[in-house]
């Protein structure tokens, strides 16, 4: 009885050789593609960051601005007050 195989040792060989490389490059890819994926979402996250801060930033500017013309409306009116009180 003679033993007869599917492939010979070397095309086995050069198979196995293939399957190894192709999972590897899978699993590179993978790797890859999750670092590239999880930089945009950091990326995408300090861009959320400052695009909130730089609105915090304009309300607080515009806040301020606000603040001061009502101080400089208030000494204003208290300065006439001031002054019309004198005149009595």
């Amino acid at each position: 009885m003679s033993k007869y195989y599917l492939m010979s040792i070397d095309h086995a060989k050069t198979f196995f050789q293939g399957a190894l490389g192709a999972m590897s490059f899978g699993i590179y890819h993978q790797y890859v593609s999750n670092h590239v994926m999880k930089c945009n979402d950091e990326k995408n996250e300090l861009r959320h960051q400052n695009d909130m801060q730089q609105l915090e930033d304009k309300l607080e500017r515009k806040h301020r601005k606000e603040m001061d013309e009502l101080e400089q409306k208030f000494q204003l009116q208290f300065q006439q007050l001031q002054q019309s009180r004198r005149w009595f």
